[in-house]
């Protein structure tokens, strides 16, 4: 026999909801919500987060050593502030507060909003702790940020670790598999893309894009681009486009300060990414540097697409747009998606 159930909202409903389709809230606040109550139902999951993403060998969480552990949503400081998720769990010889500040999956934020954020929050007396405790900031955003005191994780390394949980066992892990189909939902595309290729007018970096395989554009409203699976640079004049690169990472990063480059190694990258990294930083000089947090587009070394045809525009122009992968493989003259 089957079971379903249906929870519906605006006379609309999903073929089969679940426990997270009646968390209140916005989108950021559902999706939060929701990433506390499976960890407070899969202690398994959760060290793993918190070892994979916010631990040092020297101080890996073994369950056998842990006394308890404590999921509070939402939690009220002492003035009256809220914190996303607050982590307690209590060893014999040291307890631990992973303090957790998230972002939607589809909202880019910058790091110095969120950074002033969560260091109001990282202290015991607004946590309304007492000083046996550890705090570990960590927040979770949709690109990676580059952080001197606190971890930085994206909800794509979430949705992995999900993905690798369940493909162990999935027939006992209901509620992750909800949680993951929840969120997933939210981003609409299994992959976390919006878009299939991203175009940007080449522009003088262009040399820097094809040495280094590395964009880079500031981190505001303007060039809050869709997470595309491709991105391809057109030319002056035609606006032809000879190479579609796939896209491996983005990272925030804040060239007015220097010591950025440093803390690349906290990063969850390989080594040959962030050789690349610091290739591009010094190669640049910080000639662009500001006030202005940048994002990194980190292209790929082996993935590219050549595109011997040279599709292009019936009107180049110096805005950014979408095109489809059937549109850019398929036709020389290319018409752009909606940029909704």
């Amino acid at each position: 026999m089957k079971l379903s159930f249906q929870v519906y909202k605006n006379t609309k409903t999903k073929i089969e909801s679940s426990i997270f389709d009646l968390i209140s809230g916005d989108g950021e606040t559902k999706q939060t919500k929701g990433l506390a109550y499976l960890f407070s139902q899969n202690h398994r999951f959760c060290l793993a987060f918190l070892n994979k993403f916010c631990q040092t060998r020297s101080s890996y969480l073994n369950e056998k050593d842990i006394l308890s552990i404590k999921i509070i949503a939402e939690a009220f400081t002492s003035s009256g502030k809220r914190i996303d998720i607050l982590i307690l769990i209590k060893k014999p010889k040291l307890n631990i507060a992973f303090v957790i500040e998230a972002k939607e999956v589809n909202i880019s934020t910058s790091l110095n909003k969120i950074s002033k954020q969560i260091n109001f929050y990282n202290n015991h007396e607004e946590l309304k702790l007492n000083k046996s405790y550890e705090l570990k900031p960590i927040i979770i955003t949709k690109y990676k940020h580059i952080s001197k005191d606190t971890t930085s994780v994206t909800w794509t390394e979430i949705t992995s670790l999900i993905s690798i949980f369940l493909t162990k066992d999935i027939n006992n892990n209901k509620i992750m598999m909800d949680y993951y189909s929840f969120l997933i939902g939210v981003s609409k595309e299994m992959n976390y893309y919006e878009k299939e290729v991203l175009s940007i007018p080449a522009g003088k970096s262009i040399d820097f894009v094809k040495k280094h395989l590395i964009y880079e554009c500031p981190n505001t409203t303007p060039y809050n681009y869709k997470k595309s699976i491709f991105i391809c640079f057109r030319e002056s004049g035609g606006g032809q486009m000879d190479m579609l690169y796939k896209l491996d990472e983005i990272v925030i990063f804040d060239r007015a300060d220097e010591d950025s480059t440093d803390r690349l190694y906290d990063l969850d990258l390989n080594k040959r990414t962030i050789e690349r990294l610091k290739n591009y930083i010094a190669d640049t000089n910080y000639q662009h540097s500001s006030d202005v947090e940048k994002k990194l587009y980190i292209l790929s070394e082996n993935k590219n697409i050549k595109l011997k045809h040279l599709p292009r525009p019936e009107r180049n122009n110096a805005k950014y747009t979408y095109y489809s992968l059937h549109e850019i493989l398929g036709k020389e003259i290319v018409t752009p998606e909606s940029k909704e």
